[in-house]
C-alpha cells in the first residue's frame, strides 16, 4: 500500500508546481487543457495496460460482496472510517485555507505552491520506508503517532508568521501523514479479507471524500465568524480528538477479540 500511495501523492505534489508554471507561462486556460489531456492519457493507459483480475483473486475468504451493514459491524472498519473522516477534515482544511492564510503573512502564491508541494512530496517519499515499518510494527501505534504529529502541527500554523516557519510546520504535517497513511490502508486491506476488498476500500474512500467535502464548509464558517486562525486551531483540535477516539475504539476492538 505504501508503494501504491507514492504515485498518488507524487501527482498531488507535482500538480501545484506544474499548474503554477503553466499559468505563468501560458495562462490559466492552459492548466485545464493539460489536466484534461493527462486525464485522457491515464484513461487510455489503464484501458491498454491494466490486466483483468481473475475472479476471486482478491476476495478471501468471502466469495460475495458484503452488504454495507457488515462494514459497520466490523470493529476495525468502524475505527478506520471514524479516523479517515477526521483525517480528511484536517487535510482538507489545510489544503483549502493555507492559500487564504498565506497572504496575511506576506507569502507569495509561488511560495504557497512550494509549501503545499513539499508537504505532499514528503508524504510520497516516506511511504515505502514507513510501509516496511507498518508490515512489522504496531499499526495502531503508528496511526496514533502520525496523527498526533499532524494535528499539533496543524494547530501551530497560525503561529508561523513567515515562509520558512510555515514550510517547517507543513513539512511536519507531511511526516505525520506519511507515518499514519500506510497503516490505515493496511487495516483497510485486512478488513477487506473479511468483507471484500472492494467493499472495504469503497467505504474508506467514501468517508474520506465526505470529510474533504465538509472541511471547507466548516472552515469557512469558522473563518467568517471567528477568523482564519480558528480554522487551524479547530482543525488541529478535531484531529487530536479523533485520534483519541480512534485509539479507544481500536483498544476496545482488541479487547473484544481477545479470548
Amino acid at each position: 500500500m505504501g508503494n501504491f500511495s507514492i504515485s498518488m501523492f507524487l501527482g498531488m505534489g507535482v500538480g501545484p508546481l506544474l499548474g503554477g508554471f503553466l499559468n505563468d507561462a501560458f495562462g490559466m486556460p492552459s492548466v485545464f487543457y493539460v489536466m484534461a489531456g493527462l486525464s485522457a492519457f491515464a484513461t487510455i493507459l489503464v484501458a491498454i495496460s491494466l490486466p483483468e483480475a481473475k475472479p476471486g483473486s482478491f476476495r478471501n475468504p468471502v466469495d460475495d460482496p458484503a452488504p454495507m451493514r457488515e462494514v459497520f459491524r466490523l470493529p476495525v472498519m468502524r475505527g478506520v472510517m471514524v479516523f479517515s473522516f477526521i483525517s480528511a477534515l484536517g487535510r482538507g482544511g489545510m489544503m483549502v485555507f493555507i492559500p487564504v492564510f498565506a497572504p496575511l503573512i506576506a507569502i507569495s502564491p509561488a511560495e504557497v505552491g512550494v509549501v503545499l508541494s513539499v508537504n505532499t512530496f514528503l508524504m510520497a517519499l516516506l511511504q515505502v520506508p514507513i510501509g516496511r515499518l507498518t508490515d512489522t510494527g504496531n499499526k495502531v501505534a503508528l496511526i496514533v503517532t502520525g496523527s498526533a504529529i499532524a494535528a499539533i502541527a496543524l494547530a501551530a500554523i497560525p503561529l508561523s508568521g513567515s515562509f520558512w516557519p510555515l514550510l517547517a510546520i507543513t513539512s511536519l504535517i507531511g511526516v505525520g501523514g506519511a507515518i499514519q497513511q500506510p497503516s490505515i490502508m493496511a487495516l483497510t486491506v485486512d478488513a477487506g479479507r473479511t468483507i471484500g476488498m472492494g467493499t472495504s476500500m469503497g467505504a474508506y474512500n467514501t468517508v474520506f471524500g465526505v470529510g474533504m467535502i465538509i472541511a471547507p464548509l466548516i472552515g469557512g464558517a469558522f473563518m467568517d465568524f471567528i477568523g482564519i486562525e480558528a480554522v487551524f486551531y479547530v482543525g488541529g483540535a478535531i484531529s487530536l480528538l479523533g485520534t483519541v477516539v480512534f485509539a479507544a475504539m481500536m483498544q476496545g476492538s482488541a479487547r473484544a477479540a481477545a479470548p
